[in-house]
């Protein structure tokens, strides 16, 4: 699938973090928000963008559709979490 994941050319400090946000390019200090992880679909052009910000900064939010996610997991999680996540030992 083809989906639309980076901005037009950067023409101001407010098209960078527009574009950050479009590219997935998150500051680690920031709150997350799930927006930047959910593609869209465009009614209007019927274009799909990797998330709203990329449709924003292509000037086409006036339609959007969020696809439908969930998740699942087959295996247990606390088994995973104790079998591959090192914890700091303390001296």
């Amino acid at each position: 699938m083809y989906m639309i994941g980076s901005c037009p050319g950067i023409r101001s400090e407010e098209d960078e973090s527009l574009t950050a946000l479009c590219q997935r390019q998150k500051d680690p200090e920031s709150f997350y928000s799930y927006l930047i992880d959910i593609p869209v679909l465009s009614l209007k052009t019927n274009r799909t963008y990797a998330n709203i910000y990329c449709a924003r900064c292509h000037n086409d939010v006036l339609q959007l559709a969020q696809w439908n996610i969930s998740i699942q997991c087959n295996k247990d999680i606390t088994e995973y979490i104790i079998n591959n996540i090192s914890l700091p030992v303390r001296s």
